[in-house]
């Protein structure tokens, strides 16, 4: 994903000659982090069968990108010899990561027939069934501030009747588009950092601050972060986070700033799986 460098905010207040607050944010156009939270919906067309899919995401925290959703599709096709009438329902996992400024989220379903009696599964009255399908899907920017995921998966469909299979149906690829809620995918690239701390006579930076990513309202994720690092006799302060809790170990930024800003592309947040320079 491209960023634009410009668009981070950046303040810097000095309290006095050696404490600072600091305050970086970052989002969809300026060293993004994706987050899910919330529902997304697709449209999908599988060898002429209208697919409907929805999820409801939630992240359990952002010291990795794992996801879990529940959610499900409804396929329909009036085709007179392979038509589909049926809903499946279930949960499924999800994984972010990062590979440069490109975020790929993978994805495995297993979802199982989701209403009571018969239902019409490629031309087969069937009281039971499901679908597993895994695929990899890319975050695409959206041009509005938010995102949506594009890509691939790799489908498996069985039906049966009085527990004989009579369908076994395959999808070896099959494109999909995932849409979300505007103002929900702009929430979710967002991150806020805000930082406090004092540097002593020997040069040793200290202090704290917290990490929230999400919506500064609802976030999905907060994190509480210790700063430590060192000042330079040339006015460079070099710094790094640590989270203060375990669930969130693997989250944290790396800073050099001047008393007046910060030394562009010497940057770096990390979370969600996922790392972005700034």
């Amino acid at each position: 994903m491209k960023y634009n460098i410009s668009a981070l905010l950046l303040f810097f207040a000095v309290s006095s000659v050696s404490s600072m607050d600091v305050t970086v944010e970052g989002g969809a156009s300026s060293a993004p982090i994706y987050t899910l939270e919330g529902t997304g919906t697709s449209d999908m067309d599988a060898n002429g069968a209208q697919v409907l899919q929805g999820f409801t995401y939630s992240m359990a925290n952002v010291n990795s990108g794992a996801i879990t959703s529940v959610g499900g599709y409804y396929i329909i096709n009036n085709d007179p010899y392979y038509g589909f009438d049926v809903r499946f329902s279930g949960s499924s996992s999800y994984q972010i990561k990062s590979y440069g400024n490109l975020a790929v989220v993978s994805f495995n379903h297993k979802l199982n027939k989701a209403d009571a009696g018969t239902a019409l599964i490629r031309g087969k009255i069937c009281d039971s069934g499901y679908i597993t399908s895994s695929g990899k899907s890319f975050v695409e920017d959206d041009g509005k501030g938010g995102f949506y995921l594009r890509g691939f998966m790799l489908v498996n469909i069985k039906g049966f009747i009085n527990k004989k299979n009579v369908v076994n149906y395959n999808v070896k690829s099959l494109p999909f588009t995932q849409t979300f809620d505007l103002s929900a995918s702009q929430d979710w690239s967002k991150w806020l950092g805000e930082f406090t701390f004092s540097s002593n006579s020997k040069g040793g930076v200290t202090g704290d601050g917290v990490l929230t990513f999400g919506n500064t309202n609802d976030p999905v994720d907060t994190v509480a972060q210790t700063v430590k690092g060192t000042l330079s006799k040339t006015g460079i302060y070099s710094w790094s986070t640590t989270s203060k809790s375990k669930a969130d170990s693997k989250v944290k930024v790396t800073i050099k700033n001047t008393s007046t800003d910060v030394i562009d592309g010497k940057n770096n947040i990390t979370a969600a799986a996922q790392s972005r320079k700034f």
